[in-house]
């Protein structure tokens, strides 16, 4: 056995990645007894979902505590009546909450629905302490300001990848890091704005930062295949995270590596690069090719001309990748 596992330890996967245990059920790799409960949850034959439902960790532990104590009608308000004051609440929680959950299925970015219904009943319950003990006058647009606010600390929390602005997110609560119909896009051009070449397709269903991996590595196959180390390529994206990712490639997600291992080896094949992090409103044309590849049944690539004309003088080439999910 000791032989076996000597010979195990000098094997080498991929040279610039340590081999480690991973816990697949946690996007960061690492066991956590929430992911775990999750997981037994998913395998829980059980007739109703309406507690797989709940306890999905959309919410802090506390309020999703909260909301099972108000679906069991646990909450501690049979006190009100020593003040003459009345609680009131649906008559079946459960199908209020059930209701829903089935409404934000439909949704695309369902998740987020869900967890509004956390954010709200919690808002609420904390409403009537602040007005006794803080004697804060009831503000039905503070209030629903504050399930705002809420909402979007949650979506950052839950989704830490997505490297978006809770500003951004109270305006827009839209989860782009969530699985979802994705398409990429992107233009090569020369340093004076001429275009050599276009491409548009749709890459099924992703979330946005493998999206934007698949785009980067589309904007690489295409230059090993077409330019090789002819020429000196700029790769510019509106994503931090891919851009970041695939200068250091030790950053990247265990989930995402395989993609990143792919660019990797196009790095040789090509001359020198460098990957920019751009902004979305730099170039529009990449970001609607982008946005009409979602629905694209057949992949577009577009070489401008009868070829990509590489010039010797050693200009600098741009290529803009761009992907979109919704």
């Amino acid at each position: 056995m000791e032989e076996f596992l000597n010979l195990l330890s000098r094997q080498v996967l991929h040279e610039q990645f340590k081999d480690n245990l991973i816990w697949s059920r946690n996007i960061s790799g690492n066991y956590a007894t929430k992911s775990f409960c999750h997981a037994v949850l998913m395998q829980n034959n059980v007739s109703s979902n309406v507690w797989k439902e709940l306890w999905e960790g959309l919410a802090p532990h506390k309020v999703e505590c909260f909301c099972w104590q108000l679906l069991k009608g646990r909450l501690a308000y049979w006190c009100c009546g020593f003040w003459n004051v009345k609680w009131v609440m649906h008559e079946n929680p459960i199908i209020c909450f059930q209701s829903w959950c089935e409404l934000g299925s439909g949704l695309k970015n369902g998740k987020v629905w869900k967890m509004a219904f956390h954010a709200i009943d919690w808002s609420i319950w904390l409403s009537p302490s602040e007005m006794v003990f803080k004697g804060k006058m009831w503000n039905s647009e503070e209030t629903f300001g504050l399930i705002k606010l809420r909402l979007a600390w949650w979506v950052k929390a839950k989704w830490p990848q997505l490297n978006l602005f809770v500003p951004d997110l109270i305006r827009d609560p839209r989860c782009g890091g969530m699985p979802g119909e994705a398409g990429m896009g992107g233009v090569l051009r020369t340093d004076k704005g001429s275009m050599l070449l276009i491409f548009s397709k749709s890459v099924g269903v992703t979330d946005s930062n493998a999206a934007e991996l698949m785009a980067l590595l589309e904007g690489f196959q295409i230059i090993a295949a077409l330019i090789g180390q002819e020429q000196n390529i700029s790769f510019e994206s509106d994503s931090y995270n891919a851009a970041t990712w695939v200068l250091n490639s030790q950053q990247v997600p265990w989930r995402l590596r395989s993609l990143v291992m792919k660019i990797e080896r196009l790095k040789s094949k090509i001359g020198s690069w460098i990957v920019r992090k751009v902004p979305r409103s730099a170039n529009t044309v990449a970001d609607n090719l982008a946005k009409t590849g979602i629905r694209r049944q057949s992949d577009l690539m577009w070489v401008i001309g009868d070829d990509v004309v590489v010039d010797s003088t050693g200009d600098e080439l741009a290529f803009l990748t761009r992907s979109v999910c919704c």
